[in-house]
């Protein structure tokens, strides 16, 4: 009775197939794992090609060179990442704490043992832009002042999207306080004319107005409550006097707000480009806010229009690409040309006007939230290489939690079941053997910090002498999708019982040959997925100087020269690296599409 009893409690665990070590699947297994309950519940393998996790974020520290950290990319946290900054608070917490068997695996003494220490606030940007008015390159340095709110600390009382009508709030509250700044800074200077004056005021009083509009549709509407936007951008100290005097009960026609709208931006932006007599030192900051004014504008026309009175919200305006909405309505050069515009392009290593590239509902819901939805910063730096900030933390606790890792594990195919309405099995190859019993330990020590190595630990490996040498004279990479080692074949209900598809998008295949084949072919859902999502080849540069950095503050968020439109300072990961005295006094991080 006992044995059976055993047999039944077996049987009764679900058996989880992982493929790939990324930071969705991780996200996944840690959400799943956490709850102690599940951990007797599911046995998870997570099945990983090469030596790491992590994926594109994936990072390696070179011991050839020094330690140096090696990774592809800015490896940073926005800080509207709620989510993402919640599971790494929760995993330095957990790794924190004791383990079964006695000491926790880090202590809050040892290198990066919080997360206040492996993550550090930043707050300035630098956009580019090149004029074509001949003068070349020209930087538009953005500060984003720091707010109270924690880096990772959910609250249950807010709504985890954006609606149309906070996001009108926080960009009408933004622009307001832009066109405040300037008519202040032209009344100063008495180098503008009383129509300017009065196109300013008008445009401010409107704007407030725009954002008191309560359409029916709203009422079924989930409003964003606690959203902050008592930092935004912009000189809006005087927001809540101004929206108290604005005119609330307006009856004016949706058609007619946006066409004085229109009016009023088309002369602001002549009048910001024509006025004459203003000190040379403001010129400057005149040409910062004529650009995004514009922009602002043109935005909040587009969401009065399209966005603030669909039923579809955002999503109502993703079949347009970002660029080409902003054109139907009517942006001129001041708008289209801003560095803001171009980076956020940049950002997401895309090119503006290819048909439905970018989203103009995601742009303008993901830009809002980067602006005014941030915890704590703008965006949080990682004070070592990304895989060992947040993958060797997720590794460690998740090895503790019960997951198994397979490393050197590539996926070839998944299989489907006869009436192919689910996957029957999954072909992999064996890339290397670890010699022993103990399985592979992917991580070194370096300066007391966990760390991923940038090649494998061969010394682990069955004939590691041989892997090296084809590693090291052949060009052999673990990492690349050659198909080498020996074939296994898991099977349901022999070998797992569900399975979590976590590798990239380019990786699966078409329905002509690949992992996902059998899927493209039997399923047109999975065809339209893959025919619609896009994948973008970067490239990266890391450069260790011997001078020390001009500003740490600053980075360069997009817009600047090609082939690396994007960099940033990342010398605070010196700190990590072992290089003889002297050593470098600076490291930067380029990286852009190719």
């Amino acid at each position: 009775a006992q044995s059976a009893a055993v047999r039944s409690s077996l049987q009764a665990i679900m058996r989880i197939a992982v493929l790939g070590g990324g930071m969705g699947s991780l996200a996944a297994v840690y959400a799943l794992m956490a709850d102690p309950v599940n951990r007797r519940k599911y046995e998870v393998t997570v099945y990983q090609q090469g030596w790491r996790l992590g994926g594109k974020g994936a990072s390696g520290v070179n011991p050839e060179r020094h330690n140096r950290i090696e990774e592809h990319g800015l490896h940073v946290f926005l800080g509207f990442y709620h989510r993402a900054l919640a599971l790494m608070r929760r995993c330095y917490g957990d790794l924190g704490k004791a383990t079964p068997d006695g000491p926790p695996l880090r202590r809050s003494a040892d290198p990066l043992g919080t997360f206040e220490q492996a993550f550090r606030a930043h707050h300035q940007i630098r956009l580019y832009h090149n004029s074509d008015d001949g003068r070349g390159w020209r930087s538009y340095p953005v500060r984003f002042p720091e707010n109270a709110r924690p880096p990772g600390e959910l609250d249950s009382s807010r709504q985890p999207d954006l609606n149309p009508r906070r996001a009108l709030l926080s960009l009408a509250r933004w622009l307001a306080g832009a066109l405040g700044s300037v008519k202040r800074t032209l009344a100063g200077t008495g180098a503008a004319d009383a129509r300017a004056l009065v196109d300013l005021d008008r445009a401010e009083a409107l704007v407030l107005q725009m954002e008191k509009a309560r359409p029916n549709d709203f009422e079924d509407l989930e409003e964003f409550d606690d959203f902050d936007d008592s930092d935004a951008l912009g000189d809006s100290e005087d927001f809540e006097r101004r929206t108290r005097s604005a005119d609330r009960a307006s009856s004016r026609s949706r058609d007619a707000v946006y066409a004085e709208l229109t009016a009023l931006e088309g002369r602001i932006d002549r009048q910001l480009r024509t006025t004459r007599g203003v000190p040379r030192r403001l010129q400057r900051k005149l040409e910062y806010y004529r650009s995004y004014i514009a922009l602002g504008m043109v935005n909040l026309r587009g969401i009065w229009s399209d966005v603030l009175f669909a039923p579809e919200g955002f999503a109502n305006i993703d079949q347009h690409d970002y660029i080409q909405w902003l054109k139907q309505h009517g942006a001129g050069r001041a708008a289209l040309d801003s560095p803001l515009a171009f980076s956020l392009y940049e950002l997401a290593f895309s090119k503006p006007g290819r048909g439905a590239g970018f989203a103009a509902g995601v742009v303008l819901k993901s830009t809002l939230r980067m602006l005014f939805d941030y915890q704590g910063a703008f965006l949080w730096k990682m004070q070592a290489g990304m895989g060992d900030v947040v993958f060797a933390p997720m590794y460690q606790v998740l090895k503790q939690w019960g997951v198994r890792f397979e490393f050197f594990h590539q996926v070839q195919a998944l299989r489907l079941s006869p009436k192919k309405d689910s996957v029957a099995a999954i072909d992999l190859r064996i890339q290397a053997r670890t010699s022993g019993n103990s399985g592979y330990e992917p991580l070194i020590d370096v300066n007391g910090l966990p760390c991923w190595p940038s090649r494998p630990n061969y010394e682990q490996l069955e004939q590691g002498d041989l892997h090296r040498r084809r590693c090291q004279e052949q060009g052999v990479n673990f990492e690349l999708p050659e198909a080498t080692g020996e074939p296994l074949t898991l099977r349901r209900g022999v070998d797992f019982d569900a399975g979590l598809l976590g590798l990239s998008v380019g990786s699966l295949g078409t329905a002509e040959g690949g992992v996902c084949a059998g899927l493209f072919a039997a399923s047109a859902k999975w065809r339209t997925m893959r025919e619609r999502l896009r994948t973008t080849a970067t490239q990266a540069l890391q450069v260790w100087r011997t001078s020390p950095p001009a500003d740490p503050s600053r980075a360069v968020v997009g817009g600047y020269a090609k082939p690396f439109q994007t960099s940033m300072d990342m010398s605070q990961l010196l700190l990590r690296e072992s290089w003889p005295a002297p050593g470098p006094g600076s490291l930067a991080y380029f990286c852009g599409p190719l």
